[in-house]
């Protein structure tokens, strides 16, 4: 699945999540927004962290999401390639094989 259609289906999955239990989704997306909020460290930093965490974590769906978002607010290939590569760092041999197989499509699906 290429990274366009993992992020429609991750949507499609998360407003039906909404609609089963829509209070613990209402209390996620306050956490959520929370969080990335600008503050000591930027939005466009968060989600380069997300980028690690998502590749360390080998989720696909993540890693299409928080790179499109890092497109976004600015970042640049290298920068989401550096925090992938701290990804790989605590996530071993099965990150790698994710910033590989799933990072590199995504990077080059959403680019301009």
């Amino acid at each position: 699945m290429n990274p366009q259609e993992q992020l429609r289906d991750m949507k499609r999955g998360l407003v039906a999540a909404g609609k089963e239990s829509p209070k613990f989704m209402a209390a996620f997306n306050r956490l959520d927004g929370t969080a990335y909020a600008d503050g000591a460290l930027s939005r466009k930093h968060k989600e380069l962290m997300a980028v690690a965490i998502s590749v360390a974590t080998r989720c696909s769906y993540c890693i299409a999401y928080h790179v499109e978002h890092c497109y976004e607010l600015g970042a640049t290939r290298d920068e989401i390639l550096e925090a992938a590569q701290m990804g790989v760092v605590f996530g071993g041999s099965p990150a790698l094989a994710y910033m590989g197989g799933v990072l590199i499509p995504a990077l080059d699906e959403f680019e301009d």
